[in-house]
């Protein structure tokens, strides 16, 4: 443990005192929670940020929302606005939170709703919208005031909350032991090739209890958008750069996805949530115009996106550039899974990077012939494609 760990460890005991003694009084009933008439869908995790809950938020709400009337209620993070909000398509970042509007501009069908009291946000909800059928709430594991019917624990495969610590030493909101309260673990942010193996190893670090399913979830981007210019974007792996900036969580898979696809990235950091400024854009644009090279563009994040629109003074200097941003797709890993089949997945991995494509290609070949697998039994969909 370094020095500046050491110093701040009395600190993290004080709030791992806080805030067991605060889940101690809700588990005994000192502290009241609430439970409502309808199915309520909670999505959080341990850790201060970083597991990608919007995204598994946007795929909850993408498979029920033709089915139920649904609402989707979070805190608002950074709104400058009070008390509950209905956000609508036009609002901007600062009365609704980057998330939620997000969500309203993704899925304008739906309720989308904003409220840093959960329990009295959702009665206003139900007396507002007494047709409402399912709640799913955003960011919400530790706001023990409201009982769920289904509570999901998000966990970043990179960053398992079984590895952290108490914030300020680590980023945990509260001990490891609160995972105890999640009907569903997922694991976060894997690889779209994960083999069983390291699930196996991912399960054995978790163990989650009997009650509990283990999932695992990768990210599926989306081809660059245009974002407020009309600007064509010419696809040119070996020759095209990006500036990429973002003020998110963890923009570390998206910089590996581009890496990977052979963009050459030079990536900005804010802080999540950012909220940005004229300077802050003057900045990208200087980078950006001193990047060697004409195909060049500018990328960000849909959720990036949402703090920017709405400003007329940096849309303006934006639109004067290539800007262009992505979309991020949860896809799941299954592997039995009812009413589709039996699937097998043949992997060949090259440890130290010198057996080449080809003959990893041959070995993958030879187990298919082994197991009688035929060039028309290959599927090149996930089990999650598979379903919808």
């Amino acid at each position: 443990m370094n020095i500046l760990k050491l110093l701040l460890l009395p600190f993290a005991f004080i709030y791992g005192f806080i805030t067991s003694f605060r889940n101690f009084f809700y588990n005994v009933g000192i502290f009241k929670s609430y439970a409502f008439d309808i199915p309520i869908i909670s999505i959080g995790n341990l850790c201060m940020g970083g597991t990608g809950k919007t995204p598994h938020c946007e795929f909850l709400i993408q498979n029920l929302y033709k089915q139920y009337n649904l609402v989707y209620l979070s805190r608002g993070y950074r709104r400058k606005s009070r008390g509950l909000q209905i956000i609508k398509i036009d609002d901007n970042s600062q009365k609704a939170g980057d998330e939620p509007l997000q969500i309203k501009r993704k899925f304008p069908h739906i309720v989308v709703a904003v409220s840093r009291n959960r329990v009295k946000g959702i009665q206003e909800i139900l007396n507002n919208f007494p047709q409402t059928q399912i709640i799913i709430l955003d960011d919400a594991f530790q706001h023990r005031s409201v009982r769920p019917a289904i509570n999901i624990l998000l966990s970043n495969f990179f960053h398992l909350y079984t590895k952290d610590n108490l914030f300020p030493i680590g980023s945990l909101r509260e001990s490891r032991r609160g995972y105890k309260r999640a009907d569903l673990i997922i694991v976060t942010k894997t690889a779209k090739i994960f083999p069983m193996m390291l699930k196996n190893i991912v399960e054995h670090e978790i163990k989650p209890l009997p009650y509990q399913k283990l999932f695992f979830t990768y990210y599926k981007y989306s081809n660059f958008l245009p974002a407020i210019s009309n600007n064509i974007y010419k696809k040119n792996p070996k020759t095209s750069r990006i500036l990429l900036f973002t003020g998110i969580a963890d923009a570390n898979p998206l910089v590996d996805h581009l890496k990977l696809n052979n963009y050459r990235v030079e990536h900005i950091s804010f802080p999540d949530h950012h909220i940005y400024s004229k300077n802050d854009i003057i900045r990208i644009i200087k980078t950006f115009e001193n990047m060697i090279g004409t195909n060049k563009i500018i990328l960000t994040t849909e959720k990036d996106l949402m703090r920017i629109r709405g400003n007329q003074e940096i849309e303006g200097i934006l639109n004067q550039y290539p800007l262009y941003y992505i979309l991020i797709n949860v896809k799941f890993h299954f592997d039995t899974v009812a009413g589709l089949g039996t699937f097998v997945e043949v992997e060949a991995i090259d440890k130290e990077g010198t057996i080449g494509r080809e003959k990893l290609q041959a070995q993958c070949d030879e187990y298919a012939a082994m197991f009688n697998i035929e060039a028309a039994d290959f599927c090149a969909l996930s089990y999650s494609d598979m379903i919808m």
